[in-house]
């Protein structure tokens, strides 16, 4: 997946993922995304209840918190000249709506090395917490995301520094968004989520 958040030049700036939580720019993500919170209530928030509204479980997504802090971009058109993505948004998009879909036996998961406690989250759960605990920790400095293509293995470990300033880590090993299990034409969210952007 590191390859499709590779490089998006957007308003004249190359933008990664990496990029938009490292040093430099995490406090002005943080402020965004708590502004954003304001509107769209529960984005990037973790897991919600058992009996959540799909619409309201859609805005903790984090296919859908993507969509809104790359919203500048067109990521519908193929061509490079609306596109600065080279239609990489497009497919990362579609790979994050996979994500979704997996459950928690599907992953080896881990928290600072050590295996999850009972109930385990989904790799999903795991990761958007993990986001939204950096948002929401006074002390953090920047998440690093690390990403490996491994279609036969899927495993998250998230990590984050003991003292401060805390630095959040989050390391996938995944399917390609180009694997035949991430592309299925049925594959949907919630029964009414179209998967493609």
């Amino acid at each position: 997946m590191g390859d499709l958040m590779g490089m998006m030049a957007a308003g004249g700036r190359v933008r990664t993922l990496n990029s938009l939580f490292d040093t430099t720019q995490f406090e002005a993500t943080r402020r965004l995304i708590k502004i954003l919170r304001v509107q769209y209530g529960p984005l990037l928030k973790g897991p919600g209840n058992a009996g959540e509204h799909k619409r309201r479980k859609r805005l903790r997504s984090l296919r859908y918190a993507a969509s809104l802090l790359n919203e500048d971009l067109n990521f519908k058109a193929e061509g490079a000249a609306t596109d600065p993505s080279g239609g990489k948004l497009r497919h990362w998009l579609r790979w994050l709506s996979w994500l979704e879909t997996l459950q928690v036996g599907d992953a080896t998961m881990s928290e600072n090395s050590q295996p999850l406690p009972n109930p385990k989250p989904t790799p999903h759960e795991l990761i958007s917490r993990t986001i939204a605990a950096a948002i929401d920790d006074d002390d953090a400095t920047s998440i690093v995301f690390r990403w490996n293509h491994d279609a036969a293995t899927m495993k998250v470990d998230v990590s984050w520094d003991a003292g401060t300033p805390r630095v959040y880590r989050i390391s996938v090993q995944s399917k390609r968004s180009s694997h035949a299990d991430v592309n299925k034409p049925a594959f949907e969210l919630d029964g009414d989520f179209d998967p493609e952007p």
